[in-house]
C-alpha cells in the first residue's frame, strides 16, 4: 500500500480492494493532481474512459472545469449512453457546464 494512504483508516473491506487492485495512483504535486483531473490537455471538458479488455472502452465519468474547481458525474450501471428517446437530453457534461 501507498505509505500516503497509511496514513488513514480504512474499514477491512476497503483496505482489501486498495491492497489487491491493480494500482492506486497518489498525486504528488498540484500539476500531477491537475493532469490527472482535467486531462493532459487541462480541458475544460474530459471523459474518463478505460479501456476494458474483452469489452472495449468504458466510460467512467464526465469532468467538468468549474470556477472553483471540477464538477465529476460518475456514469455507473444506472447511466446508459444517451441515444434513442433520451438523445434530446444532451451530454451530462454539457448541462453540468452551463450549472458551473
Amino acid at each position: 500500500m501507498n505509505s500516503l494512504l497509511k496514513k488513514f483508516t480504512f474499514t477491512e473491506e476497503l483496505t482489501d480492494v486498495i491492497e489487491n487492485c491493480k494500482g492506486v495512483s497518489v498525486p504528488t504535486s498540484k500539476a500531477e493532481l491537475y493532469d490527472m483531473v482535467f486531462g493532459p490537455e487541462h480541458a475544460d471538458v474530459y471523459d474518463v474512459v478505460f479501456d476494458v479488455p474483452g469489452k472495449g472502452l468504458f466510460k467512467e465519468a464526465d469532468v467538468v472545469r468549474c470556477k472553483n474547481g471540477a464538477s465529476v458525474n460518475f456514469r455507473g450501471l444506472y447511466a446508459p449512453p444517451r441515444t434513442g428517446l433520451h438523445a434530446h437530453r444532451g451530454r451530462q457534461a454539457d448541462r453540468q457546464k452551463a450549472l458551473c
